[in-house]
């Protein structure tokens, strides 16, 4: 993923390319293959994703049918409706492509950032409820 494409991912808005560079290097990266789970509805959250490269499908099971709920792709968030809500993961979340690369925000850096860096935490947390509530909205419409 190019710099302007990250410059581009919505969780990154309004962020110092000093902050950015940051999150960049204490995040880990994952390597998904094709239907492979990253998360399972239910499961506690700890991390929160980005797509560096693929696709993920957000998948519930409604009386024993799986029904794709949402079909995420290259610079979209996941994950983060459960992490910040300390809720069970609402769906499954499984590789739809045959390379998968996510950034892994994990719980333990987010952690941190909270004590250290109030400022970039301030701006992660603006950017997860913009995204929200732009998704929210997005069901209405």
């Amino acid at each position: 993923m190019s710099e302007k494409q990250i410059e581009k991912i919505s969780l990154f808005g309004a962020l110092t390319s000093q902050q950015r560079d940051r999150l960049l290097r204490e995040s880990a990266i994952r390597h998904c293959r094709l239907g492979e789970q990253i998360f399972c509805e239910g499961d506690l959250p700890s991390d929160i994703y980005i797509i560096l490269r693929g696709r993920v499908d957000l998948i519930c099971e409604r009386d024993n049918v799986h029904q794709i709920k949402q079909i995420l792709t290259q610079g979209e968030c996941f994950g983060e409706t459960a992490v910040i809500g300390i809720q069970p993961q609402a769906a499954t979340a499984i590789a739809s492509t045959r390379d998968v690369s996510l950034l892994v925000l994990t719980s333990h850096l987010l952690i941190d950032i909270e004590k250290n860096n109030k400022e970039l935490f301030a701006l992660l947390m603006m950017n997860i409820a913009r995204d929200v509530s732009r998704k929210i909205h997005g069901q209405y419409c």
